[in-house]
């Protein structure tokens, strides 16, 4: 008997866990008045406390998780907002760079340097004075006569005494110690 009762609900449950709290609210209901109508007092008794037993705890524990969900729900549509707000600001800020960095190509391409002392070392005109202090340190490491074999040695000195004198003038032309 009990094996019967015990299959018999959960089938039962099976069954509950398929429909949603309004219908669940519904059909407990039902059947809570139909036993308390059919069955006497006693009997209705023991089955009451039987199912208070066996399903306070799921509907506490379930109260409680779905607390739990609907905070953690708040929760990530907070951080999604959030994280919405950095994108967004991330956005306008590759624009804005995007914009710059337009503006940069477009004054440096149409005014490719016509002054002759400024493209024999490879630099625009407009170049900051720490590029230029960094190019004269390059061409001094790759153009310097001992970094280069004896029968390249005249060519490779002609080079650097070429480039640093290029150096030199513009160095004195931007007032740069060195």
């Amino acid at each position: 008997m009990r094996a019967l009762v015990g299959n018999g609900l959960m089938v039962v449950e099976q069954r509950l866990a398929t429909l949603d709290e309004v219908e669940l609210r519904l059909i407990v209901g039902i059947v809570a008045a139909a036993i308390l109508a059919i069955c006497p007092n006693y009997v209705a008794l023991v089955l009451g406390w039987g199912g208070l037993i066996r399903y306070a705890p799921r509907a506490i524990g379930g109260s409680q998780e779905l607390d739990q969900l609907r905070a953690a729900c708040a929760a990530a549509q907070a951080a999604a907002t959030e994280a919405g707000t950095a994108l967004d600001d991330a956005c306008e800020r590759i624009v804005e760079l995007e914009r710059n960095l337009a503006a940069a190509r477009a004054a440096v391409r149409p005014a490719q340097t016509s002054n002759l002392l400024y493209h024999c070392v490879g630099l625009h005109e407009g170049s900051p004075t720490f590029l230029i202090e960094a190019a004269r340190r390059a061409f001094r490491a790759r153009l310097h006569p001992d970094r280069h074999p004896p029968r390249h040695h005249a060519e490779a000195h002609r080079r650097f005494v070429q480039a640093e004198q290029a150096f030199a003038v513009i160095f004195a032309k931007r007032g740069i110690k060195g």
